[in-house]
């Protein structure tokens, strides 16, 4: 739900830039621990901007920007992660991941190259490569937002995941809502380029159920604002007495 504005002046739309914006996922520990068997005999890499702190692959140098006006966009990072296995039977690559967000529902969005176990397995080749796949939903009702030092920074801590019906077509060893790894994400901006952010992260949450802020982050080519792009809602609940 976005903060009624309704009942107010409407405060000029400004453009704000996403900077010091980082991504943290195990993927799928399970998956990690078949790679990593005796079965698959397997390993990953990393390329980019990405990079694998046990048991996290982490990818850092994330852009985008968010338009105070219509809060829409996206934030996204470049880089690559690869599970291979099976003498190279079984390889599967997820890069260049973008944080999206269409109304309450944020979503972690991949470029896929990937095939199926049971080819795999029986020394076949069923490699697809797929692009914009909405692979994971996250959960983001925990989101904190801190406006110290004349900065907005939002901070999601351990957001559950959750496959998608599309993340499972292009990685078709779990069904649609199975649970993968959290994911932790820090995007700061300027606070002054939103107002309304320092109120909502100053207000008594018990005052109302629909107190909340809009975060808009816009990727592309010069950060800039399109049609159709999602929405980053970060709502603060009141919390039952």
């Amino acid at each position: 739900m976005y903060a009624d504005s309704s009942s107010s002046p409407a405060s000029p739309s400004r453009q704000c830039r996403a900077q010091g914006t980082d991504l943290t996922w195990g993927f799928k520990e399970s998956f990690r621990s078949y790679i990593s068997s005796s079965i698959a005999d397997g390993d990953w890499s990393t390329s980019g901007d990405a990079t694998y702190a046990t048991p996290h692959f982490i990818w850092a140098k994330g852009k985008g920007a968010f338009e105070s006006g219509s809060g829409t966009g996206s934030v996204a990072f470049e880089g690559s992660i690869t599970f291979t296995g099976h003498d190279g039977a079984l390889g599967v690559t997820m890069s260049d991941p973008r944080v999206r967000v269409d109304g309450e529902s944020a979503v972690l969005v991949l470029d896929i190259v990937s095939g199926t176990m049971e080819a795999a397995m029986a020394g076949e080749d069923d490699t697809t490569t797929q692009s914009d796949v909405p692979f994971v939903t996250l959960d983001l009702s925990d989101a904190e937002v801190d406006t110290a030092s004349g900065q907005t920074t939002i901070t999601v801590t351990d957001a559950p995941t959750t496959l998608t019906t599309k993340g499972e077509e292009a990685f078709s060893n779990y069904p649609p809502g199975t649970a993968f790894d959290p994911i932790s994400l820090t995007i700061t901006t300027d606070s002054q380029c939103r107002p309304e952010m320092a109120a909502a992260a100053s207000s008594d949450p018990t005052e109302s159920d629909d107190d909340g802020m809009a975060l808009a982050v816009v990727g592309g080519a010069g950060l800039a604002v399109c049609a159709g792009a999602a929405t980053l809602v970060l709502r603060r609940r009141r919390h039952a007495a």
